[in-house]
Formats: structure tokens, sequence, C-alpha cells
């Protein structure tokens, strides 16, 4: 009887463990809700080559490619090969290593190309922007074979064959993504015989034909593993004026390369769908001789004839030695300087103590350039037994203009980097640690004689840690040939200001120029002309000390995948995400923390709620959201509560703006009381409510 019971108790006791185990799941899963979320990596690593000449701020990726990097999202890291690599990438936070590298410079090829081989069976894309198989000529057959493996993984082959003979070489295939501001050269400047493994993710968009031996090279290819484009097929560039311009599509290039379609991306350039737009002047010619009227300074001239003119919010620092008593200053610039402060459109900045042009004391190759080129000393203010502290220069000079020139209420929070506006790690620690916003540096210009993206700079620069913040487009000083001319030139900026607004949003708007820009009657109403472009563009203007948070934000927050949902975390001052696919839009009721969304020519812009932990985006194909929302506003939307009969929000911005609803009921009568007042108006028949002449203050809506 036992042995009969046996094997009938064993498939009991089996299947009661499968039940438990079933059960356990379905607990952990509960417990759980879902997966956890898929994090997006957002950092690029670039391996450039100072020994070759490279910088960070000048090699094949910053020139061609930071810039399009950030306007996916993505933050821009540089390591000069020389020196150790990281121990090991994690791939929830690097997308991918870009090898813009000369091979010549490479002291361990093989332990290079292992470290990119074990980075790349992490998931991490590798992108090539040099010539890949360089670095293996002559090196051992370890190191041969590890870079095939590595080829390999990206869907490509190499034969030895190379040539750079164009009247042998015809182009074969040349993708849409080519030709994009310049046509390629009519004879294709090299061939190297890469082919496909037949990797079904590989995409060649250039092909090179060697005539004379009857094959076929790829000179240009992504894959879902990266991507190599041959450095000669990146871009031109003139031999007599050294200016550059694009074989390929940056854009399409990072999209397709580094795996962005479909993908959010955070945008420091706009608030709650309204394009970024602020000013400020640097304080060199403060106490400048003017010819616009003999008896007064340049910063007179500035007050009276922009700064009391203009409806825009303004940044206006000084040089403290220029105007402190102690030094240089009297009591007379003392007064000019309270009395733009004073203003309620203006806000201080200080432009250091005493001008460094240079921001490191020991740097002898900037003080030979500045010596040699421009017969500069170190310092724009010299103060007689003064050697150069950074902390004087920052941190006591914002101090300074706080105590003795700001009303109360009004502190300088602003550093406006002078001269080459190059501070390393040990100065912006002192910026960081002092909590002062910085900015300057980049100077875009972007027109029909600096005809290319390359530019426009990224929106920012790492130093170590820390975030030096850029300018949204250079000052008048470029534009006039360092101010020898024409005067007038700076008018010209709204033409930049336009092309790196659209197609795509590429930077803000910025008026930005110094106080010297009143010598001239000329230059003084070209400022005047860049402010009244500006004041018939829809933005939403702020003062500049707004602006630098948000670009440390954009390199602060984390995305995540969730699901169906797309998930910001850490994302403080930075409130924009853009979507380049306007198929599917947010559905706000399974979003969270979203304010509202705004379709534009530019993409899908979806507006984050400030002061919130995390904000999850949900699209959907016909999200049905009749509910309020924020379409767009000319300033920040705090507080943003709504039921059946009432919307309450509170707008924050310059001056008066605008702020546009959507989600309303159509055609509906609809009562607005707020610091304008109270009145009645209809929605319409999209369910949209303009607010018009809006200044900053409480708002309340009553749908009747």
């Amino acid at each position: 009887m036992q042995q009969r019971l046996t094997p009938f108790l064993f498939r009991m006791a089996g299947i009661c463990l499968c039940l438990l185990i079933f059960c356990a799941v379905l607990a952990g899963t509960a417990e759980s809700g879902h997966a956890a979320p898929v994090p997006v990596a957002r950092k690029v690593l670039i391996l450039y080559s100072g020994a070759a000449g490279q910088l960070e701020t000048d090699n094949p990726w910053r020139r061609a490619f930071a810039m399009p990097g950030n306007y996916f999202g993505l933050l821009s890291f540089y390591q000069d090969v020389a020196n150790p690599l990281p121990a090991k990438l994690d791939p929830a936070e690097w997308r991918a290593v870009v090898c813009a590298y000369s091979a010549l410079t490479v002291d361990d090829p093989e332990g290079l190309i292992r470290w990119l081989l074990a980075a790349s069976e992490r998931g991490i894309r590798i992108i090539f922007l040099n010539h890949p198989t360089q670095i293996a000529e002559g090196a051992s057959p370890a190191t041969q074979e590890a870079l095939a493996r590595l080829l390999a993984r990206l869907g490509l082959a190499f034969e030895q064959q190379t040539t750079t003979a164009g009247t042998l070489l015809a182009y074969e295939t040349v993708g849409s993504q080519m030709n994009f501001e310049r046509r390629l050269p009519p004879l294709p400047p090299v061939f190297e015989r890469f082919t496909a493994t037949g990797d079904k993710s590989l995409t060649p968009w250039l092909t090179v034909r060697n005539k004379a031996q009857g094959t076929t090279g790829i000179a240009v290819a992504v894959s879902e593993a990266g991507a190599m484009v041959l450095p000669e097929y990146i871009r031109w560039m003139d031999p007599a004026d050294f200016r550059k311009q694009l074989y390929i599509d940056p854009f399409a290039f990072v999209a397709d390369s580094m795996g962005l379609r479909g993908q959010p991306a955070l945008t420091p350039t706009t608030l709650n769908g309204k394009r970024i737009a602020f000013s400020h002047i640097d304080a060199d010619g403060f106490n400048g001789f003017t010819n616009v009227d003999k008896t007064r300074n340049c910063a007179e001239i500035i007050r009276d004839r922009v700064l009391a003119k203009v409806d825009f919010p303004v940044t206006v620092s000084v040089i403290q030695a220029e105007v402190d008593p102690k030094y240089e200053g009297n009591a007379h610039l003392m007064d000019v300087a309270r009395s733009m402060f004073a203003m309620p459109n203006v806000e201080p900045g200080s432009h250091s103590f005493s001008h460094p042009f240079y921001w490191d004391s020991g740097d002898d190759a900037k003080a030979m350039m500045f010596k040699e080129k421009l017969g500069l000393e170190q310092y724009g203010i010299p103060v007689k037994g003064y050697t150069f502290d950074p902390k004087k220069e920052i941190v006591e000079s914002a101090r300074w203009i706080t105590e003795h020139l700001a009303p109360a209420g009004k502190p300088c929070r602003l550093m406006q980097w002078s001269g080459s506006c190059d501070p390393k790690t040990p100065v912006m620690r002192i910026v960081a640690g002092a909590g002062l916003q910085n900015i300057n540096g980049g100077d875009t210009i972007y027109d029909e004689h600096n005809n290319s993206l390359t530019t426009v700079s990224p929106l920012y620069k790492q130093v170590g840690p820390y975030v030096q913040v850029f300018t949204g487009q250079a000052n008048e000083n470029i534009l006039t040939n360092l101010w020898t001319g024409p005067y007038h030139a700076y008018r010209y900026i709204t033409r930049t200001m336009e092309r790196t607004g659209s197609p795509r949003r590429l930077m803000p708007i910025n008026a930005y120029y110094h106080f010297y820009s009143a010598e001239y009657e000329a230059s003084l109403q070209a400022v005047l002309d860049v402010y009244d472009w500006m004041a018939r563009q829809d933005t939403a203007r702020v003062f500049t000390s707004a602006y630098p948070p948000m670009v440390q934000s954009f390199t602060q927050a984390h995305v995540a995948r969730d699901g169906d949902a797309d998930v910001f975390t850490n994302y403080g001052a930075c409130l924009s995400v853009r979507y380049d696919d306007t198929a599917k839009l947010p559905d706000l009721e399974h979003s969270v923390n979203v304010l509202g969304y705004d379709v534009q020519p530019q993409g899908l812009f979806v507006h984050l709620a400030p002061d919130a932990g995390e904000a999850r985006i949900v699209l959907a194909d016909h999200p049905r959201n009749a509910r309020p929302f924020i379409r767009s506003a000319t300033g920040w939307i705090r507080g943003f509560t709504y039921d059946a009969r009432k919307v309450r929000f509170q707008h924050d911005g310059f001056g008066k703006g605008t702020v546009t609803l959507g989600g309303l009921p159509p055609d509906t009568r609809v009562a607005v009381d707020s610091v304008n007042g109270k009145h009645t108006v209809t929605v319409d028949r999209q369910g949209t409510l303009v607010l018009s002449g809006m200044v900053s203050g409480g708002v309340e809506i009553s749908i009747q």
C-alpha cells in the first residue's frame, strides 16, 4: 500500500511546490507593480588626442556633433586618450564612446582596442570619427584580431586596401544624409576597403568605388552598435579663412548612430512652449568715451537710450575695480551703476574684479598669446600691487556689488566671464561654492557668411564636475571684428537668432553686448535694432540669471523608460521636453506632473511642473484630454489645479505676457480673476483660451 501511494504523494508535492512558486511570483509582481524603469543613457565619452594638437574645444566631435548631441539630450564628456581610461563604463549612464583620437598618439593600442571592445560588449555604442584601422598598423596579431572583433560588432570588416588617388575613385552610393551643407568633393579623397559583414542593422550612407581594383568600400555607415565616418567625409574647410561646412547631416548622424529616434529630449531653450529670451551686458567700456554725447560716458548712454526705453529684462554687470573709488572708480560711477540696478528691468551681474583676460595666472601660452597678438597683460583694469585671486575676482566682487550698488532684495547672482572665458576647475569650484550662476563663452554665429552649424556652440562646457554655461549668440565684439568695424554689424546677430530657432530650436535668444556699444551712434542703433527685433518675437523673457540653472538642470536630470511612460527625475529648472515625432500626444490623465503641451513646427513640447520630484509623460495616438492644461505661457506656471468648475494657477513672468490654456469646454463663457482685474471671455471652438497682458500673480478661471 505504501509503495502504491508514494508516486501519488510525490506528484502532489510537486504540484504544491509549483503553486507556491507561482503564488510567490504573483505576490512579488503585485508588490512591485511592474519591472523597474529602464534608464536612458545620456552620457557620451569623447576620446581626443592632446598630443596631436586636439583640444576639448576643437576636435571632430566638438566641431560637428556636440551641439546636435545637446539637441537630442546628450551630454558630452571629453578625455585625452593619453590619460588612463575609466575602469568600466556603466551602460545605464553611458550611451557611446566616440573615437576622435589620432592613432599615432596611442601608447597602448591593444589596451585601448580591448577597452573599446569590452564597452561594446556591455551595450555601449562605439563611434569612429577617425580611421579605425590606423591604430592596428604594425601592431601585434592580438591587437589586429581585437580590432576585427570590434568592427564586426558594428557590422564591418576590413581588407587591406587603401588609396588617396582620387582619379581612381568614384562615389557609388550617396545617401540622403550626405551633401548636407556642402556637396562632397568631385573626387573622393580617400578609399578604404570596409565591407559589410551581413549585419542587418548596418546601413551604409556613403560608399566609394575603387575603379582600378573593381572593389567598393564603405566610408560612412551606422548600425545598432555604433557608427563609422572616415574624417575626410565629415566636413570641408576653406584653406584661406578656415571656415567649415559639413558634408554629413549631423542631426541624422547623431540620431541614428546613437539610436535616438523617438526618444524624448530635455531642452533648456524653452519654457512652457516658448523660446527663452534674455539679455546681458558685459561691463567693458562702462566709463568709456562716447561720440554720441561727449559730456557723458557709455554707461549713461546705455542707461538712458537703451535700458530706459526697452521693455526687456537685462542683466547689467560692472567691473569692481573700474567703479570702486578704492581703486580706479569714483562716486559718479557708483551713482550711475546704482541708478541702473534700481531700474525694474535690470538685475546686477559681476564682470569680475579686474577683468582677467585669462583665468589661469600660470597659463604661459595664453599670456604669450594676449601679449604678442593684442598687447595685453592679464588684467583689463590694472590694480597696483594686485596679483590674481579668483575668490576676489568672483565671490568678493559679487558681494561688493550686492552690498554697495544693488538695491535691497536684488543681489548679484551671476558671474559673467571676462576675456577668453576659460575658467578651469579650481575657478569653477569657487563659483559653485558661492552659489553663483555663470555665463559667457560659446560665441555662436550662424548667418550667411558663417553658414555652417560648426559655428553653433553646444549649450555648455563641462569643466571637471562643473558646468560653464555658454551664451545663446555671440556679442558685438566678434561681429565688429574686435571693435575695428563695421560698428553697425551687431544688428546682423538677429540672423543667427532666427537660424538657431528654426527649423530646429537649438539655442535661446540672447542679446549680449558691451557698454562700448554706446561709443558710436551706429553701434548704439544696432543694439536698439536687436531689441526691436526681439520685441516682435513670441518668447519667454527672463533675466539672464534664470537661464544657467536651466542648463545646469539639463546636465543633472535623469531619464528612464517605465512601461509606456517616459520618466524624468532631478530635472530641476529644466522644465521642457521635446519630441520630434508629433504623431502621438501626451495622455494627460495618465501622465504625472505635466502641465500641458504644444505642437509647434520645431516639435512637440511637453511642459513639466516645477518643484516636483518626478514627472511621467505617457504618449497616446488619440488621447482624450478633456481637462484643462497649459498649452503655452511666457513665464513660469506654479500651483496648477483644476476641477469641474475652476482652474487656478500662479503665473510668474517678466512684464506683460500671455498664457494659453487648452482642454476647456468649447464655446463656454468663463470668468477670469487675476491681478489684471476681473473679466469674462469665451473659450473658442477648440477649447482654447488665450489670456493676454498677464502680469505675475494668481489666476482663477471660473467655468460658467
